[in-house]
């Protein structure tokens, strides 16, 4: 499956600022684009590549000063992609960077990286660590994004894996996310856990899928599903935690609050989602359309802001009268509301006095819909 470079991905100035200076480790689901990414900074005889999909490789990766010097040798940069297969990672990657502290280094790895050895943690001051994310429509030629925003069904199906955006039809796009969502993101997932629970965890996903943009209760899933509560809690954490999922709490003036009612989830890639609920149809006739778009939307805007450096807190709104803002998004204590909507551009006035409880003004609401969401998720 090859991974295109068309796309010009915002971590690629941050990272390359950053090399000045200090060594990087970027993480995130499998397919992604991140060995696309790291491979640009690899200059011709000055710099290495190691990847340790290569098992030999990867156990040549060990927490001996003496070995690894003879690995990094002369070379100014070292790339070691798909960290997480090094036994030990979080150790050996720690003695690298403290035993050669005039190279840099760019580290690439799953999620998995930090679940399997506390990497982040033994690498916290040594590194300056990056989540990357499927392809955003703000990383996206002028050209594409204009298309997408004239007619957006093929990306609210397939999702924006970078494989994905560039196969050639619907059969084969609709054939790589399901490879991916079926392979790559449970491969993962499954490798952490005791139980070796796939058709679990399908089902679970799917679940999830099917209340897209609604209020989850982890007791109704827990019963549905025939196990307990802190099973379904700890899947969903680990999904989380692997960028499969991102879970959007309510708002409430009273932080403990917001922690302790129900929440939502959405998928990071509406393409996985659509492949674990087995629904690739067209936005314009799904019933589920509204939770869909929504998804879409709002993991484009968290896509758009990570790019734009933005450091926000992401949450839903439920008021008093039981309306529902669908967004919103706090930064630097200043509140914005959003309304997500498919078509229609209005919305009723419970959702107005809803805005007002929060920002104290019914007016302070954003409508985004199919014809104006590009400037709210693109520049």
């Amino acid at each position: 499956m090859s991974v295109s470079n068309k796309y010009h991905r915002y971590l690629q100035e941050i990272i390359a600022d950053e090399l000045l200076l200090t060594s990087v480790l970027l993480y995130g689901p499998r397919q992604v684009g991140k060995t696309t990414l790291v491979k640009s900074f690899v200059r011709e005889d000055r710099d290495a590549y190691f990847s340790c999909d290569d098992t030999a490789i990867a156990r040549s990766f060990i927490a001996n000063t003496q070995t690894l010097g003879n690995l990094v040798g002369p070379y100014e940069r070292i790339v070691i992609d798909e960290a997480q297969r090094i036994t030990d990672a979080g150790v050996t990657l720690k003695l690298l960077i403290d035993s050669f502290p005039d190279k840099r280094f760019i580290i690439t790895g799953s999620s998995a990286l930090e679940l399997a050895y506390g990497t982040f943690d033994a690498l916290t001051g040594r590194v300056r660590i990056h989540p990357m994310y499927p392809i955003a429509i703000a990383e996206m030629p002028h050209g594409e994004r204009i298309a997408v925003a004239a007619s957006p069904s093929d990306t609210v199906r397939f999702g924006a894996y970078p494989a994905v955006l560039t196969a050639p039809d619907a059969a084969t796009k609709r054939e790589i996310i399901s490879m991916i969502a079926e392979q790559y993101l449970f491969k993962d997932t499954l490798s952490f856990e005791m139980q070796k629970r796939p058709e679990f965890l399908e089902k679970l996903l799917g679940l999830l899928g099917a209340q897209t943009g609604s209020m989850v209760s982890l007791n109704s899933m827990a019963n549905a599903l025939d196990v307990g509560r802190a099973t379904v809690d700890r899947y969903l954490h680990l999904s989380a935690q692997l960028f499969i999922i991102q879970r959007l709490r309510p708002y409430h003036a009273n932080f403990k609050k917001r922690i302790t009612k129900q929440s939502k989830y959405f998928f990071w890639d509406v393409g996985v989602r659509n492949a674990l609920t087995k629904n690739f149809g067209d936005i314009e006739i799904r019933a589920d359309k509204g939770g869909l778009w929504e998804n879409f939307v709002i993991m484009e805007r968290m896509k758009y802001n990570a790019s734009r450096r933005y450091a926000c807190n992401y949450y839903f709104y439920r008021g008093e009268n039981g309306a529902e803002i669908d967004l919103v998004e706090e930064k630097d204590g200043i509140v914005q509301c959003f309304e997500i909507k498919y078509a229609a551009d209005s919305v009723s006035r419970g959702v107005r006095n809803a805005t007002a409880e929060i920002t104290g003004a019914a007016s302070d609401l954003q409508i985004v819909n199919r014809r104006n969401f590009l400037p709210f998720v693109s520049n």
